[in-house]
Formats: structure tokens, sequence, C-alpha cells
């Protein structure tokens, strides 16, 4: 009788220690599970702040691009034309999409298609006879061949230094309207600003600052 109950009591025991074992088995099961959902979640997580760190750098370059495109506009500084006293052989003839000067014996076919300005000053001797010519429509001088038509404005006063010196895009460029003049511009007060529309219909300002009679100071903002 004894015996019997020992081992009822052995029994018990062990199935205690069965369920325990399971219990702690599937304890581990568990753990593990919520363990891998965890580092899926992460993973989650990991993924969509790489895809929002990527989109705000596309947005950002967008954003570079537009501001790039808006502020599509050339400055030339400190362009020194020579009084025309030389005839063919002074730099008077300017490319604004190189921003190079030219003596009319300099330029070839390929040089004559980016040539935009041409100036003619006769201040030594008549001070007010000076102007800006078309390429295409020189004075006195040997014609361009090859030349691009280039309108200029000589005396109109659509632009005031202040506002040149204010351009920091293209957008008060392009809005201008530019027409052609067949003027000399007279005596000047510098600075003073010319407008200017070339060929390919980019629009620009020349802002005139100083003239010694030998060489005129210009600066220049194309819009591209």
């Amino acid at each position: 009788m004894i015996l019997k109950k020992n081992y009822l009591l052995v029994c018990y025991l062990m199935a205690s220690i069965t369920i325990i074992s399971c219990s702690d088995d599937n304890e581990d099961v568990i753990i593990e599970d919520l363990t891998e959902q965890a580092d899926e979640e992460d993973e989650i997580v990991e993924e969509e702040t790489e895809n929002e760190e990527e989109a705000e750098e596309e947005t950002g370059e967008e954003t570079e691009e537009e501001a790039e495109e808006l502020s599509s506009y050339v400055l030339y500084e400190n362009i020194e034309f020579i009084v025309d006293t030389d005839g063919l052989d002074t730099k008077r003839f300017f490319s604004s999409s190189t921003g190079n000067l030219y003596t009319y014996n300099e330029i070839d076919a390929e040089i004559a298609l980016t040539i935009d300005l041409a100036w003619y000053d006769m201040s030594p001797s008549n001070p007010g006879f000076l102007f800006w010519m078309s390429p295409d429509d020189l004075f006195q001088d040997e014609q361009i061949e090859g030349g691009t038509t280039t309108k200029m404005e000589n005396t109109a006063d659509q632009m005031t230094v202040a506002e040149f010196d204010a351009i920091t895009d293209e957008s008060a460029l392009i809005d201008l309207v530019i027409e052609n003049e067949d003027e000399a511009m007279g005596p000047q007060d510098y600075p003073t600003i010319v407008l200017f529309e070339n060929a390919a219909g980019h629009k620009g300002a020349i802002k005139m600052k100083s003239n010694d009679g030998q060489i005129m100071i210009v600066d220049i903002k194309v819009a591209r």
C-alpha cells in the first residue's frame, strides 16, 4: 500500500515536471515569435525611414534644379570695349554665349554665329555719336558674313541702374519687350542702361559704367 502511494506520488511529480517543461518550451517559442516579429517591425520601420530619406533627397534635388532654372542668367562684369579709333582692329564685337570680345578681323564663320553686340563710338571726335549695332547691320564697317540679328534699344528708358543691379534671376529680363532702334545715343551721363534681344531670343541688359574716350567699361546680364 505504501509502495502504491509512493508510485503515484512519483508519477504525479513526473507529470508536473513534464507540464512545467512544456510550459517553458512554449514560453521560449512565444518569446522567439515576439522577437522575430519585433525584428520584422524594425526592418519595416528602417525601410520606411530609408524611403522617406530618399524622397526628401529627390525633393531637394528637384528644388535645386528649379532654383537653377529660375536663376538662369549670366553676368559679365567689367568688359572693356575699345573706342573706335582704329577701325576694324579694335575689340568692339561681343559674344554673350562665350563672354569674349573680338576685333572684326578675328571673326570667322564659327565666331560670327555667336556675336550678339557690336559697339561703335566716335567719342574722341564726336562725343554724341555712339551706339550699339546689330552684328548683321554694321555702320561703315565691312559686314560680318553670317552675322545674326540683334534688336537694340539705344535710347529707350525701360530699366534704371538700380533695377539692373537688383536683377538676381532671369524673370526681370524675359518680361522685357525689346523694340529695335536705329538711333545714336548722344552724350551720356554714366552709368546708363541699354537693352537688347539676340537672334536666339535671349534678352539682356548692358550697364554702361564709364567711358573715358578710349575704353568703355560695361556689365552685361543675359537671360538664358
